[in-house]
């Protein structure tokens, strides 16, 4: 039985996380019978803390990912979580005096809860995420570009690490700048309409980024290693490949572990 960690505890809250705040609380919010502005605010409140750290878990784990390929640098870990810290505390404190203020009404006649007003800040948040992932794609470009400057022929795990992180920062920005978009142009009860949209996609997304490295590095593992001179970086969790053998063909190979 593989060891449980704190990375296990992470992907799996993250991965299964949504069922609860989008398909549960949502739905409820948006169709449910005979609801009260009172429930609906509990609702609301209760969906959007957990929408706000199931985002923030699945950054987390993507975040690890770029601290692996800086080689778990102590430096950048530090730099990593001051940065994390001035993009994530403004924006719960945002979301604490949006979720506040807002107001809704309710009619026996339409199902669901109508949102008709409170303060126009969440977009603020989305700004932030937008930062912070472009400091994040950035941070995982450096070292992907200088992999690629050092030698044509890279391993299938190296490019998994490096095109994969650059895809989902990339597109998770894209969403961010949408939402933005839609937070300042659209009334507020249309507000939320990519919300969920984005909180499904981090969700995904994060699982991805574990579940792709698994499957390269264990058809790495299975495969008869062939000696290179060329230099390889091995990505592996530590909750799923504790025993994960390193390429024994050459010395100068590194392992990454605990991303």
């Amino acid at each position: 039985m593989r060891r449980w960690s704190l990375l296990t505890v992470l992907y799996l809250v993250q991965r299964y996380l949504p069922f609860f705040d989008t398909a549960g609380l949502i739905i409820h919010h948006n169709f449910g019978a005979n609801l009260s502005p009172r429930i609906c605010s509990f609702d609301y409140s209760i969906s959007g803390w957990s929408f706000l750290i199931g985002m923030l878990l699945s950054e987390i784990i993507l975040t690890l990912r770029v601290w692996a390929v800086w080689k778990r640098s102590i430096t950048v870990a530090m730099g990593l979580i001051l940065f994390f810290l001035a993009c994530w505390v403004p924006g719960f404190v945002w979301s604490a005096k949006f979720l506040g203020a807002v107001n809704f009404a309710t009619y026996s006649n339409v199902p669901g809860c109508l949102i008709i007003g409170g303060r126009q800040i969440l977009y603020l948040r989305w700004v932030l995420l937008m930062v912070y992932d472009t400091g994040i794609l950035v941070m995982i470009l450096i070292p992907g570009v200088a992999a690629y400057r050092r030698g044509r022929r890279s391993s299938e795990l190296v490019k998994t690490v490096y095109q994969d992180g650059v895809m989902y920062y990339a597109f998770t920005f894209l969403t961010s700048v949408i939402n933005v978009i839609v937070n300042i142009a659209l009334p507020p009860d249309l507000m939320f309409l990519l919300s969920s949209f984005e909180r499904v996609i981090h969700s995904l997304l994060a699982s991805r980024a574990i579940l792709h490295i698994r499957e390269v590095a264990l058809r790495r593992s299975q495969e008869a290693p062939q000696c290179s001179t060329d230099q390889t970086i091995i990505f592996t969790t530590q909750t799923d490949y504790e025993d994960l053998p390193s390429n024994p063909c050459s010395s100068s190979n590194r392992s990454i572990s605990d991303a």
